[in-house]
């Protein structure tokens, strides 16, 4: 096993096992990766929206604070949330802790407060 992975091939399924340490190695990569992702919207300039995040330690909740105005303009941030739609619960599949892994993703009015919307990844139909 290469870093504390193989891949196995059993009836025509390939199976991917790992260590323990292989797997711990993965989720805080994983968890990094996020956390920086969702730090970068900060960062992106005059046309960035987003001015604060939180997110739950397993990534199941996040709420981006944004400035209204700039919002929808902000395709930084659009992309980002595409990414984090798929990524999130990828990552809570991996943390085995979780029957059903969901992301809710709020963005609220960082001056009014008001909810501007509310993403559920995946959705009803899985998507």
């Amino acid at each position: 096993a290469q870093h504390g992975i193989s891949v196995v091939l059993e009836g025509g399924v390939y199976t991917y096992r790992m260590t323990e340490d292989a797997h711990g190695a993965l989720l805080a990569a994983w968890k990094a990766s996020l956390n920086t992702m969702l730090g970068n919207l900060l960062t992106s300039g005059d046309s960035g929206s987003v001015t604060s995040f939180t997110a739950s330690d397993d990534f199941s909740a996040i709420t981006l604070k944004v400035d209204s105005a700039k919002f929808s303009e902000d395709m930084v941030t659009m992309i980002t949330l595409a990414l984090l739609s798929s990524t999130a619960p990828a990552y809570q599949a991996l943390l085995s802790e979780h029957d059903n892994p969901k992301t809710q993703i709020l963005i609220v009015d960082a001056k009014s407060g008001k909810q501007l919307a509310d993403i559920t990844a995946p959705d009803e139909s899985g998507v």
